[in-house]
């Protein structure tokens, strides 16, 4: 009587091989969701466009491609014509373009560094959207008539887009409309 009463209490064979059976299906499938989890996460495409997440060489490729832009510097500090590059609540990276658009303006070469905004534009970058918009106050300052050509200016989250006044004002906004919508189209690397 002992033995039937141990007999019966063992799991039968096909009912373990089931058991294991399943043990592994389960592990697989938790294995598969964790690899696929991991990859997805690794290779995700970056969904930043470059106004929220600006990098100037990003941005200089991407404004170079534009209609009307010709050239594009990207300023260092010792091409820097407004002298704010990398000092407190200045830009920590800028760009200057010339565009097909500028009139009655001599430039003073053919690299868009030495023409400044005045040859066609330019876009800084600020640490964040507060400095940023600092900036675009204090140009702001300089609109109308005061004898200092600011030219046109728009802060976008923490970048200034800069267009030149000698650009007419119709394709100031021309300008400003392609560039902004290059910057919010285009992925970030």
């Amino acid at each position: 009587m002992s033995r039937a009463s141990n007999v019966s209490n063992k799991p039968s064979h096909p009912k373990r091989i089931f058991q294991i059976f399943i043990g592994i299906i389960i592990s697989i499938f938790i294995a598969s969701a964790i690899g696929l989890i991991i990859f997805l996460i690794v290779n995700r495409p970056s969904t930043e466009n470059l106004v929220d997440n600006p990098s100037i060489n990003n941005i200089k490729a991407t404004i170079a491609e534009l209609d009307y832009i010709d050239d594009v510097c990207i300023v260092t500090e010792e091409n820097d014509l407004n002298g704010n590059l990398n000092k407190p609540g200045g830009y920590i990276a800028a760009l200057f373009f010339t565009s097909k658009y500028t009139k009655n303006y001599t430039p003073n070469s053919n690299n868009a560094c030495d023409n400044g905004t005045d040859g066609g534009g330019s876009i800084e970058i600020y640490q964040s959207e507060k400095e940023a918009n600092a900036r675009n106050s204090y140009l702001s300052s300089f609109d109308g008539d005061w004898g200092i050509k600011v030219g046109a200016h728009r802060a976008i989250g923490r970048i200034i887009i800069r267009i030149s006044d000698y650009i007419p004002a119709s394709k100031q906004h021309e300008l400003f409309s392609l560039i902004e919508f290059a910057l919010k189209n285009k992925k970030g690397a």
